[in-house]
């Protein structure tokens, strides 16, 4: 499964703020400000995806692997 990446990271309640570069910069109010800089290119490699939805995790306070299951989830 294709995953379209800033787009499938909008139902986390994160939306798309600037591009800067070869990067899309993610932002969320959700427990806070937060952000994350996504490369602009496809295929991401499994280290940044994985450090993504890590970051994601750690900042909504869920588990790793229910930030996936959303995601995916949407399709």
């Amino acid at each position: 499964m294709v995953m379209n990446l800033p787009n499938d990271y909008n139902v986390m309640c994160m939306y798309r703020t600037t591009k800067t570069g070869s990067h899309i910069i993610l932002k969320t109010l959700q427990n806070g400000e937060h952000s994350l800089s996504v490369p602009n290119h496809k295929p991401l490699k499994l280290g940044t995806l994985n450090a993504l939805f890590n970051a994601t995790a750690d900042h909504l306070e869920l588990d790793k692997q229910k930030v996936i299951e959303h995601l995916l989830s949407r399709r």
